[in-house]
């Protein structure tokens, strides 16, 4: 079972840094998730949240800033990196890259997004580009057949995407993953496709998904090194 450091391991580092990622594959993690939103001049920055507030305490949204201005922004002893800072040192590793094209709303941003990664991107087979926006995974896959994408679901997801056609929208755009919540996992082991890999989110601790132990590729994890030594109990 593959297991995925969600945000890195950001119990040691601040989420999605250099030093969460480092953490996370030196902790028995297979692969790391992050969370790529757009500088006002179109660099890929790797950060979860639409503003600053929660991490850095202030008021600015990633989108309002250029990437010298973020460059300045210290979290802790980390920094914020650019996606290219994040492959350049782990290009060799399995990446699942979030593109945070809408919010919980559904309202969208960074729409050149898909564009900017497929341009700077599309030499990196270690990549898995996954969405909760179904509109830039469409896009990611008119770019390219060869790219390997998943999507994320959660429970206010059923407003964008309707449950009832979730299996027609994985066959059309040939989606390899689906990451959905863990809250709301019981509705996806019961689809009916083989070819889909289920990983679910956010999973710290292993009772909780061992009675789908055998329908899961892999699980999405903030406690990697907890979840590692757990999963051998499987």
């Amino acid at each position: 079972m593959e297991i995925v450091g969600h945000r890195g391991l950001p119990i040691s580092h601040v989420e999605n840094t250099i030093g969460s990622f480092e953490d996370a594959f030196k902790n028995g993690a297979d692969a790391v998730e992050l969370d790529v939103h757009l500088s006002s001049d179109h660099v890929p920055i790797v950060f979860h949240d639409f503003d600053l507030k929660r991490l850095s305490n202030m008021d600015e949204k990633i989108y309002e800033l250029s990437l010298s201005e973020i460059q300045k922004i210290k979290l802790g002893n980390d920094h914020i990196p650019t996606l290219y800072e994040v492959v350049k040192k782990f290009g060799d590793k399995k990446i699942y890259v979030e593109l945070k094209t809408i919010d919980d709303y559904g309202k969208r941003y960074n729409e050149a997004l898909p564009e900017i990664l497929h341009k700077n991107f599309n030499n990196y087979r270690n990549l898995v580009f996954i969405s909760f926006d179904p509109k830039s995974l469409e896009e990611m896959r008119l770019y390219s057949e060869k790219y390997i994408l998943g999507l994320d679901y959660e429970k206010n997801s059923e407003k964008i995407l309707p449950f009832d056609v979730l299996e027609k929208f994985i066959e059309e755009f040939n989606l390899e993953y689906l990451l959905p919540d863990i809250k709301i996992l019981d509705n996806f082991v019961k689809l009916n496709n083989e070819k889909i890999k289920l990983a679910p989110w956010t999973v710290n601790d292993i009772s909780i998904i061992k009675n789908y132990a055998k329908n899961l590729y892999g699980i999405i994890s903030d406690r990697c090194d907890i979840i590692r030594k757990q999963v051998t109990y499987l």
